[in-house]
């Protein structure tokens, strides 16, 4: 990626004293731009559709319409990383990162909802900074997005758990984040990484014995700004994640362990798995041999019941808890609401400038099946299939170091009371194209993406 480095002091943009003041900063500007033609069909193939009804094989309930094409945005970014010396090998740094729907500008993105940050930085022991950073969830060794259609990833898979409904470390980035990374000893590195409130979607205020928000703490679902413990009774939320890492020429291995505990639980609706304590680990590798590359990602991912009141007392469809739902999502506190393993095996293939890549992954059934009484919200009915299988292929052509053509396709086949989807596919696709419980989605696309 060839990068522009710009000087912060612009003549005849400053006076005299700012520019003394910038004079040891510098900016460098970097990112992508990148989006795709897609046609995307959603198919139950005769399996049930959301409502437990047959659908015809091949089609969706009630006439609706399966298929639609699309242009859809790849997560484009601008990128402004600053750094200042400070002397003695100390550096100051920070990253602004702009996430820009080139599609779609109307969409809403925050304007640096990108990894952004600010710390420091030393060559003898390492770097400590703080922000907004992606954290866990990408760990694959697949490399088949960094140009082919993010929805292809295999992240669908490895980043999602609860029959597939429920994101493992947002599968975004992780807010109120202090991280630090060791130097490079040898190849090895760690990243030890602690968040004050990890929820991208988190509720605030007090609770009653109901399970009822009261006063300040009405559900909004907006994130806490940093964390909603002062004022409230509700339980303090946090996260940890550690990532010990190892490259050295061909071979990568590496392994991420996360937890998380929201803040006030009982703030979301009634059995909510957004309110749930989560615990995944996380382990990789890849091995390149000449133009090869082959890797494997094994991930085991736990939902852990937190509503200690049982919620507050609405469900997810906006209607009333009754009491037996309350009761029992209050019950399910501590247990284990999900337990699912997955597993996903990439392979690359390059020559010249032409490259291929594939992936096969799988979310195995979840474990921890009828562990809650059946009906209460956000729970899995014992027996249900939350499988899911994912094949993925890309090949791409390099027009040159910095632009690239890709040909992709993707299909997930879900058990019949799984809903895993394309990753993406409705935050930076659209909003229709959530499946129901046992829907396959497939996907063709051309993708473009130009780097700077």
């Amino acid at each position: 990626m060839q990068k522009k480095l710009l000087a912060v002091a612009v003549a005849g943009a400053f006076t005299v004293a700012p520019l003394a003041a910038f004079a040891q900063s510098s900016v460098t500007i970097s990112g992508f731009f990148k989006a795709s033609i897609e046609s995307i069909n959603i198919h139950s193939f005769g399996g049930t559709a959301g409502t437990g009804t047959p659908a015809p094989a091949g089609g969706r309930l009630n006439g609706l319409n399966s298929s639609e094409g699309r242009l859809a945005d790849d997560s484009s970014r601008i990128i402004f990383n600053v750094t200042e010396d400070l002397g003695g090998g100390l550096q100051a740094v920070a990253q602004a990162d702009m996430r820009i729907n080139i599609v779609n500008p109307s969409s809403g993105l925050p304007p640096m909802s990108g990894n952004t940050w600010v710390g420091l930085r030393s060559k003898s022991w390492g770097q400590i900074r703080m922000g907004l950073q992606d954290l866990h969830y990408g760990a694959r060794e697949s490399y088949l997005t960094d140009k082919g259609d993010l929805r292809a990833d295999s992240i669908s898979i490895l980043a999602y758990a609860g029959g597939g409904g429920q994101s493992i470390a947002n599968a975004t980035r992780t807010p109120n984040v202090v991280f630090y990374d060791t130097p490079s000893w040898s190849g090895f590195t760690l990243r030890a990484a602690y968040s004050f409130s990890p929820q991208n979607n988190g509720a605030t205020g007090l609770v009653n014995a109901a399970g009822l928000i009261t006063g300040q703490g009405v559900f909004s679902g907006v994130p806490p700004s940093t964390s909603a413990d002062i004022g409230s009774n509700a339980r303090r939320g946090q996260a940890w994640n550690f990532n010990p890492n190892y490259a050295n020429g061909p071979l990568v291995l590496g392994y991420s362990y996360w937890t998380a505990k929201q803040d006030n639980p009982n703030g979301y609706v009634t059995g909510s798995t957004a309110s749930m304590d989560q615990r995944s680990d996380r382990l990789y590798g890849s091995y390149k041999w000449a133009g090869f590359r082959f890797g494997l990602a094994w991930d085991k991912s736990r939902l852990i019941g937190a509503q200690s009141f049982g919620g507050n007392g609405l469900l997810a469809t906006g209607a009333i808890a009754t009491a037996a739902n309350i009761t029992n999502a209050a019950a399910s506190s501590g247990a284990t609401l999900g337990n699912r393993n997955a597993w996903s095996v990439p392979l690359s293939y390059e020559w010249g400038p032409h490259e291929i890549h594939v992936h096969f992954s799988k979310a195995q059934n979840d474990k921890a099946a009828g562990n809650v009484a059946a009906g209460t919200p956000g729970s899995i009915a014992a027996g249900a299939d939350t499988s899911a299988r994912m094949f993925a292929a890309s090949y791409q052509y390099n027009l040159s170091k910095r632009t690239s053509l890709a040909l992709n396709y993707a299909q997930i086949n879900n058990g019949a009371q799984a809903t895993y989807n394309f990753f993406t596919s409705t935050s930076l696709g659209s909003a229709d194209a959530a499946v129901k419980a046992g829907e396959d989605p497939r996907l063709w696309s051309l993708t473009v993406r130009h780097a700077f």
